[in-house]
């Protein structure tokens, strides 16, 4: 059995809930999903208008109705806080759906800046396992969970557990420049096509999905003075 676990922490709050619409829960499920969202944008590089056989690859290691999933992804979170919307007023305009369902008597709970909670990832499959890793850094560096984690909230960072397992495939977790991080990102690509036996498209023509490509996009990095994310939000 492969096995990694990690220490993730909050820097912007977290809105995730499940069943209880009221309360606030980190879904396992849910980063799983979004796992697989990065690994189409990883995996793109490789398949590009290919979308059946990308499916079927995705599939194969996350699962589907017809598959059983290659690895589990397990969470473990402390217990939430009461949410109060006037902490963030500054913040109506990102987060104004928040402040709109909370009149309605939901997120009464959520995860603040901070919060730490823990992610394991298990597969009795090598190659499933190094996927599992690399997408998860890849959501865990680049991008965010929860609700309204296009708009500030749900920022993550890892800050323990087995990170040496991410430097062994050449994913940093604590960034010191634009080129260590685009250094990681290269190396999440080129992890994905080597596990997979699959050579890179020489041309990358617009796709019917976002793919994640160094050409393509630019990803940097903005550490504000304050280094508080929220003041960096308003």
């Amino acid at each position: 059995m492969y096995r990694a676990e990690f220490e993730v922490e909050a820097i912007t709050p977290i809105f995730m809930r499940g069943a209880d619409q009221r309360g606030a829960e980190i879904r396992a499920s849910s980063i799983k999903g979004l796992m697989r969202w990065w690994f189409r944008a990883l995996a793109g590089n490789y398949f590009g208008h290919r979308v059946d056989d990308l499916r079927e690859k995705e599939n194969e290691i996350f699962g589907s109705t017809g598959c059983r999933s290659r690895i589990t992804v397990e969470v473990k979170f402390s217990k939430p806080e009461t949410f109060n919307f006037d902490e963030f007023k500054d913040l109506g305009y990102l987060w104004f759906s928040i402040k709109l369902l909370k009149r309605k008597g939901q997120f009464e709970k959520f995860y603040p800046a901070r919060t730490v909670f823990g992610i394991t990832l298990k597969s009795t499959d090598k190659q499933a396992f190094e996927i599992s890793l690399v997408t998860l850094w890849t959501l865990v560096s680049l991008g965010s969970i929860g609700f309204r984690s296009r708009r500030g909230a749900g920022s993550v960072k890892f800050v323990g557990g087995d990170v040496d397992k991410l430097e062994d495939l050449g994913l940093s977790w604590r960034f010191s420049s634009e080129q260590d991080l685009s250094s990681s990102i290269n190396s999440a690509i080129s992890t994905i096509g080597d596990t997979l036996k699959l050579k890179c498209l020489t041309e990358l023509t617009p796709q019917p999905y976002p793919i994640l490509n160094p050409k393509t996009a630019y990803v940097g990095l903005w550490n504000p003075k304050t280094g508080n994310p929220i003041l960096a939000l308003k």
